[in-house]
């Protein structure tokens, strides 16, 4: 996620954390069937078993098998040994479907795996897993137009500085100024985006607009 600085009323009150109303979608948006996804249970259990497979490549490129308290696997009879070259080459095999992803920030590549399964037992991939009450969209049918046309409600302006989230909440208290909003980011450590403190040039960059936080370049720009 990202950070950016908003003007806001000295006295806004949002709490930190939560999305702020206004960015909200109305709940009647989201098809229940599926939770917003767009998927039925079968394709997400589908790419839940391919993390488990994508885990143990993980583990033959590092040597060592994963803390199950960070990958969520927890193995059974091979949980204290680590796969190796066959299991390396089966999954380079499920990775490179044409019209596939790129690897993500896992080095997984689950999109193109599920295209090759299905594929294999002579199933249509757009079609399958889709979820018949939204059409993959996550929101109803018969309030995907009303979706369209909806525009969110940004927080009201004024003369205040505060960080948010690129996903729609506050991070920081209200500050006077921008130095006041800068020198308490700093003091405090706030997250730059990934779990790093941002510098004092960084927040700089940030809160006066001329720099956003790049969260897969790992940098400001």
């Amino acid at each position: 996620m990202g950070r950016i600085a908003r003007r806001v009323p000295l006295d806004f009150a949002w709490p930190k954390g939560k999305v702020y109303s206004g960015f909200r979608h109305p709940e009647h948006f989201k098809c229940e069937p599926c939770d917003g996804r767009g998927s039925t249970v079968g394709r997400e259990r589908l790419d839940e078993i391919l993390h488990l497979l994508f885990v143990g490549e993980k583990e033959h490129r590092q040597g060592r098998p994963e803390d199950p308290t960070w990958s969520g696997v927890a193995w059974g009879y091979s949980h204290n040994r680590v796969p190796g070259e066959d299991y390396a080459d089966l999954c380079a095999r499920l990775s490179v479907h044409p019209g596939g992803h790129e690897r993500d920030f896992f080095g997984r590549d689950i999109y193109s795996a599920r295209r090759i399964i299905l594929a294999a037992v002579g199933i249509d991939e757009e079609e399958w897993g889709t979820c018949p009450h939204c059409g993959g969209d996550g929101c109803p049918f018969e309030h995907q137009d009303e979706r369209m046309a909806w525009e969110p409600t940004p927080p009201p302006e004024g003369d205040g500085w505060q960080l948010w989230s690129t996903n729609d909440f506050p991070v920081s208290p209200v500050f006077p100024s921008s130095e006041a909003l800068i020198d308490w980011l700093v003091e405090t450590g706030e997250d730059v985006g990934v779990l790093r403190p941002g510098t004092r040039d960084e927040w700089t960059k940030i809160v006066s607009g001329e720099g956003i936080w790049l969260s897969f370049g790992g940098r400001v720009t």
